[in-house]
């Protein structure tokens, strides 16, 4: 199997990064800590976990279907690659900390009576499945091939991009779920996670000036 090139790679170690660090937050919680909510309105992690899930799993569909056409079109480069301003913007916006309150598009609003472990187990599972669609990528050029995106339908992203966003999505919503469990009411006596995250966030490459 062909190494990933450089930014592959770093998106690859991002996500296997993102893994460790929900076993970090979320390991011997209860099903009772997992759906806790500090208000009767905010998310649990468990609800926090679904939306990625949806999220992430709507993103690769659409990656699959891009990457399928990259390749039938022989659309193929070794970088380095360079992305359009609002690209990088839109991504930054979507990262951790969080910039921007966006509305949830109904269509990821997160299923609220799934049970919890089969919520976790999915979510872990997913950070595989991208990481997947990582080596399926590689060799394409990923500033050029287009993913379509039912949410943002007035921008495509490139397919470097689209990783890039589905990252910092996930880092917003962990983000999320430290600061649940480390909510004074969440469980008393639990090893609260520690206050920063640790996730390596990929470097972006520097934008294409037009």
């Amino acid at each position: 199997m062909s190494h990933l090139n450089d930014q592959l790679e770093a998106y690859r170690r991002e996500f296997e990064a993102i893994e460790a660090e929900t076993h970090d937050l979320i390991d011997g919680l209860s099903d009772v800590h997992l759906t806790w909510q500090p208000t009767p309105t905010a998310w649990s992690i468990r609800t926090c976990l679904d939306h990625l899930i949806i999220a992430g799993r709507t993103s690769l569909v659409h990656v699959a279907e891009a990457v399928a056409e990259a390749r039938a079109r022989g659309i193929y480069d070794s970088g380095p690659f360079r992305y359009r301003a609002v690209e990088r913007w839109f991504v930054w916006l979507m990262g951790a900390p969080a910039r921007v309150k966006f509305p949830t598009p109904r269509a990821y609003h997160p299923r609220i009576h799934r049970p919890a472990d089969i919520v976790v187990a999915e979510f872990l599972q997913l950070q595989e499945e991208l990481r997947q669609s990582l080596r399926e990528a590689n060799g394409l050029d990923l500033a050029r091939v287009k993913v379509r995106n039912p949410v943002t339908r007035w921008i495509r992203f490139s397919l470097g991009q689209e990783y890039a966003l589905t990252a910092a999505h996930e880092r917003r919503h962990l983000q999320q779920v430290r600061r649940v469990a480390a909510h004074t009411a969440f469980a008393p006596g639990v090893k609260r996670p520690p206050h920063e995250s640790r996730i390596p966030v990929a470097r972006q490459p520097r934008q294409d000036p037009g």
